[in-house]
C-alpha cells in the first residue's frame, strides 16, 4: 500500500520577490522573502500547510483551497483573488490592507489582522464559517446565517481623531 503522507517540499527564503505556481498538498513548508513579495500564480492546494512571509506584499491569484492551513504575514497588502475555501484556516497579517475578493467559505476559520488598514471581503462569510478581523476599516459583506465575525476596528484609530467632526 502506497504512502499517503504529505510531502514536505523544501523552504524557499530570498531576498528577493518569489513566484510559484502552486503550491501543493505540503506539510509545514515555509516561503520567505526577506525584502520582497510573494505571488502564487494558482492557489494554495487542497489539504496543504504553509506559512508565508513577505516583506512587502502577498498575492494569491486563486485561492487557499479546501481543507488547507495557511499563516500570511505581509509588510504591506494580503491579496486572495478568490476565497478562503471550506473547511480551511487562514491566519493573514498585514502591515496595510487585506483582500479577500470572494468569501470565506463554510466550517472555515481566518483570523485576520490589519491594524493600520482595511480588511476586505467582497462577498460576505459563508456559513458555519467564523472570522476574527481586527482594522481600521472593514468591508465584510454578506455575513450568512450561522455565520460568525467578531471584529475590533477602533485598532489603530487615532483617539484624536474620533468624532462627529472626523
Amino acid at each position: 500500500m502506497a504512502d499517503k503522507a504529505k510531502a514536505k517540499m523544501a523552504d524557499i527564503v530570498q531576498d528577493g520577490d518569489i513566484t510559484l505556481q502552486n503550491v501543493t498538498q505540503t506539510r509545514g513548508m515555509q516561503i520567505r522573502s526577506n525584502k520582497g513579495s510573494v505571488t502564487i500564480e494558482q492557489k494554495i492546494d487542497d489539504h496543504s500547510d504553509v506559512t508565508i512571509h513577505a516583506a512587502v506584499d502577498v498575492t494569491i491569484v486563486q485561492k487557499i483551497d479546501q481543507h488547507s492551513a495557511a499563516t500570511i504575514t505581509a509588510g504591506r497588502n494580503v491579496s486572495i483573488g478568490q476565497k478562503i475555501d471550506q473547511h480551511s484556516l487562514a491566519r493573514i497579517t498585514a502591515g496595510a490592507n487585506i483582500l479577500i475578493g470572494q468569501k470565506v467559505d463554510q466550517h472555515s476559520v481566518a483570523f485576520l489582522s490589519a491594524p493600520h488598514g482595511s480588511i476586505t471581503i467582497s462577498q460576505g462569510i459563508s456559513a458555519e464559517a467564523v472570522v476574527h478581523s481586527t482594522a481600521k476599516h472593514e468591508s465584510l459583506g454578506t455575513i450568512d446565517s450561522g455565520a460568525s465575525a467578531d471584529h475590533n476596528m477602533n485598532a489603530a484609530v487615532d483617539p484624536t481623531q474620533v468624532g462627529p467632526d472626523s
